[in-house]
């Protein structure tokens, strides 16, 4: 399996390749802690990432979209469209399964921000299954708004691999289930600043 890294227009050349004959089950715990990733500190690097491995495949990262999509006169949404259509394009060609946000998909938590990352994800939309995480940016104002911007009906992929939710009709706390290459794999996404009860869920969830 290759792991990507996705900043700007391009792929970072950060690839984990995952031997096939590992353990049978993976867990990937994405835990939300997005104040370690800076969207200013990003480059857009143009360089190809690894050769795809025969016979392995793809997992997506997407970090902290903030603030591509912030600005008084303009905003740099298309960035964001560029890395979606770099997913679907390279879709057949590097394998890709699954496509995970890892939180502060928003700067400030209004309506205009999440209108503009959900139009983006609509590309993925009947193509790929993607995971949405919850920053602390995304819960500014005290206000969660993800639920109203992304519901698991949305996508028929993510439906056909979601497990469930801490709270049902929510997906800050969620996890999924995905077998590939007769392994099992956990996809367990915890939103921000999470408490003991749903530390507690997201525990049994992992031993179960």
């Amino acid at each position: 399996m290759e792991i990507g890294l996705l900043f700007g227009k391009a792929p970072l050349s950060i690839w984990l390749n995952i031997n096939r004959f590992m353990h049978s089950i993976l867990l990937i715990i994405i835990l939300i802690l997005s104040d370690n990733i800076f969207a200013e500190d990003m480059q857009i690097h143009k360089k190809e990432p690894s050769p795809f491995v025969q016979g392995s495949w793809t997992v997506v990262l997407i970090p902290d979209t903030q603030n591509y999509l912030i600005g008084k006169k303009q905003t740099k949404t298309y960035i964001v469209d560029n890395i979606m259509d770099w997913i679907v394009a390279e879709k057949n060609r590097r394998n890709i399964k699954m496509v995970l946000h890892l939180g502060d998909m928003t700067f400030n938590n209004n309506e205009k921000e999440w209108k503009l990352i959900r139009s983006s994800y609509k590309k993925l939309d009947n193509i790929l299954p993607y995971m949405v995480c919850e920053g602390n940016h995304d819960l500014y104002y005290g206000k969660n708004r993800m639920n109203d911007y992304f519901k698991i009906d949305d996508n028929p992929f993510n439906k056909t691999i979601f497990g469930a939710s801490y709270e049902e009709g929510k997906l800050e706390n969620s996890y999924y289930l995905m077998k590939q290459n007769d392994m099992k794999y956990l996809f367990l996404t915890l939103g921000w600043n999470a408490d003991d009860f749903v530390m507690k869920w997201a525990d049994n969830v992992i031993k179960s």
